[in-house]
């Protein structure tokens, strides 16, 4: 801590996922079949966290590397019949987190997210039975929160922007949502918006493909769903 004002962490983390029962011991499946020898799947990262602040504005960064090995893959299994899963996949990647809060007052509160994948680097062997690309997620995202509270008030508008996923051919169009609380203490009385504009967006879908389209290709895509409005009151008691 350099000072009351400014701080800087460095940061190690060990985490693991463990292979299903299903993927160890699946038997008589003309699919899969499970691998007995299978191990867990290992990540490491290191961050270093900076961050200052003022009476009215807080910054923060991160910036961090993880390293994970003995990935999940799927393979041809023995005999030609099927498929089972074995550890093959390697990765290495670095990237940004940044984040923005700037309270002017008692009433208003801003807030701006933003995080970008700079390097990463996805090793899996071309042998395997199946090699989805390693970008099935958004290298970059930002999200900006606008909030405003007085007495039992309170509203909020938050946005939210991705980069393009995998086989989409362009970036997410920005989400928006926005929410409106009136608290009588006992009572709360709400409106909420998801994607507010009615944007049109899509989630990817990491297997097979669900379809083809009419040219024949196969579709990889499936729709999230439009605007979506909630009204609602809520009662609590003790």
């Amino acid at each position: 801590t350099p000072s009351q004002r400014r701080s800087l962490k460095l940061l190690y983390q060990e985490a693991f996922f463990a292979p299903s029962l299903g993927q160890l011991f699946l038997q008589n499946n003309p699919v899969i079949a499970g691998a007995p020898d299978l191990t867990a799947t290992r990540v490491r990262t290191f961050e270093a966290v900076g961050s200052a602040q003022s009476d009215t504005v807080y910054a923060s960064a991160t910036v961090y590397r993880r390293h994970a090995k003995d990935g999940f893959a799927l393979v041809a299994a023995p005999g030609g019949t099927g498929t089972t899963t074995v550890n093959a996949t390697t990765q290495f990647t670095t990237g940004i987190e940044t984040s923005l809060q700037w309270r002017p007052n008692r009433h208003w509160q801003f807030t701006l997210n933003a995080a970008s994948i700079l390097s990463d680097h996805y090793t899996l062997p071309a042998s395997l039975a199946e090699a989805p690309p390693a970008n099935f997620r958004s290298r970059d995202v930002v999200s900006a929160l606008l909030t405003w509270q007085d007495g039992p008030w309170q509203a909020t508008l938050g946005s939210t922007w991705r980069s393009r996923e995998a086989f989409q051919t362009r970036g997410r169009t920005e989400m928006v949502m926005a929410h409106l609380n009136y608290d009588m203490g006992a009572w709360r009385l709400f409106a909420h918006a998801d994607n507010l504009l009615n944007a049109t967006v899509y989630d990817v879908d990491v297997g097979e493909g669900i379809g083809r389209d009419a040219r024949g290709q196969v579709v990889r895509t499936m729709p999230l769903p439009g605007r979506e409005l909630w009204l609602g009151a809520e009662y609590r008691w003790r």
